[in-house]
């Protein structure tokens, strides 16, 4: 599924515009932010910490990894918010 792998062909404008605003909760206020992550761990209740926080960071990671995380025009200034959510998030499973 296209929300799942976050990788949209070069010519698929409208599942690029889709990622985006799947995406568009890591820009989101570090109140929300903090909120979603509460709920994504919930919703993996049955996983360990010492299996999910390793995935966590690995998911983490990979994002903070590409160039860019928004690649649309209309979700751009909600990169440097993103970014900065998730190596927040990123420290708090390394300290």
């Amino acid at each position: 599924m296209l929300t799942q792998k976050h990788n949209p062909s070069a010519t698929d404008q409208l599942g690029t515009q889709l990622i985006d605003l799947d995406l568009s909760i890591l820009g989101s206020s570090s109140t929300y932010y903090q909120e979603y992550t509460k709920n994504i761990r919930k919703e993996y209740t049955m996983i360990p910490n010492m299996l999910y926080n390793p995935g966590r960071i690995k998911v983490i990671n990979s994002f903070l990894e590409l160039d860019k995380i928004f690649k649309t025009p209309q979700f751009e200034s909600m990169e440097i918010k993103a970014r900065v959510n998730l190596t927040h998030e990123l420290e708090s499973y390394l300290l």
